[in-house]
C-alpha cells in the first residue's frame, strides 16, 4: 500500500513543479518583453492583451503612437500606428458612458460643434475631433468605414458644410457633439453622443477616451 501512495504523491509532486515551471516561463517571457522595448516606448494592458505605446515629439507637439490590430470585414487584419495626443492610462481616467454602444454605431456619423468653440479652443476642437473620427471614418485609419461628416451646429448650410445638431440624431444617422462645460466626459444625452472638456486640452482627452473606447484599448 506505501508504494502507490508514494507515486501517487510524487505524480502531484511533479504536475505542481510542471504548473509552477509553465508560469514561470510565461511570466519570464513577459517581463522580457516589457524591458526589450525601444526607448520611449511602454506596453498598455488593455482590454484584449497588450498595446505597444511608443512616445514621439513632432513639431513640437507630444504624442503616443498606440499600435493597434484590427480585423477587416473580409476576417483579415492589418496593423494601424494612431498618433494620439495622450497615452492610454490617462484617457481611462475620463468617464465614457456605458449606454455609448447603443447610440453611436450607425452607417452615417455627423461630429458637430459650436463654431465659437473652435475660436475659443484654437482650433483644438478640430483636433479632438479628429481623434476618434479618424477610427469611425473611412481610409485606411478607419475601423468602422462608417461615412463621416464634419459639422457645425450654427451658420449658414453650404455645399461643403452641414448644420446639425442633437435634433438630427435617427435611426440611421448618429450625432457626436463636442462641447465645454464643467467636467469632462463621453456621455449620452437623448441618444445623441456628448463629448465634453472642461477645456480644450480636456475635451482632447476625452476625445482619446472615446477613440480608445472605439479601439476596444478599454
Amino acid at each position: 500500500m506505501r508504494k502507490p501512495t508514494f507515486i501517487f504523491r510524487l505524480l502531484i509532486v511533479c504536475a505542481i513543479l510542471l504548473v509552477l515551471s509553465i508560469g514561470a516561463y510565461f511570466a519570464l517571457e513577459a517581463w522580457n518583453a516589457r524591458n526589450d522595448l525601444p526607448s520611449g516606448s511602454s506596453l498598455y494592458l488593455g482590454k484584449n492583451g497588450d498595446y505597444l505605446v511608443q512616445e514621439a515629439e513632432r513639431n513640437g507637439v507630444q504624442f503616443y503612437d498606440i499600435h493597434i490590430s484590427v480585423s477587416d470585414p473580409t476576417g483579415s487584419s492589418r496593423n494601424i500606428i494612431y498618433p494620439m495626443r495622450n497615452p492610454p492610462a490617462s484617457a481611462e481616467q475620463i468617464s465614457v458612458s456605458r449606454s455609448l454602444r447603443y447610440s453611436l454605431f450607425k452607417p452615417t456619423i455627423f461630429i458637430t460643434q459650436d463654431p465659437s468653440l473652435i475660436e475659443e479652443s484654437k482650433s483644438l476642437s478640430i483636433v479632438a475631433a479628429t481623434e476618434f473620427g479618424r477610427v469611425l471614418g473611412k481610409g485606411e485609419t478607419g475601423v468602422y468605414q462608417d461615412e463621416v461628416f464634419y459639422t457645425h451646429t450654427l451658420g449658414t448650410p453650404s455645399p461643403s458644410l452641414q448644420i446639425k445638431t442633437c435634433k438630427d440624431v435617427s435611426a440611421d444617422a448618429t450625432v457626436i457633439l463636442l462641447r465645454s462645460g464643467n467636467s469632462s466626459s463621453v456621455t449620452v444625452e437623448n441618444d445623441c453622443v456628448i463629448v465634453q472638456g472642461a477645456n480644450s486640452k480636456e475635451l482632447i482627452l476625452a476625445a482619446d477616451a472615446l477613440a480608445y473606447y472605439l479601439l476596444s484599448v478599454f
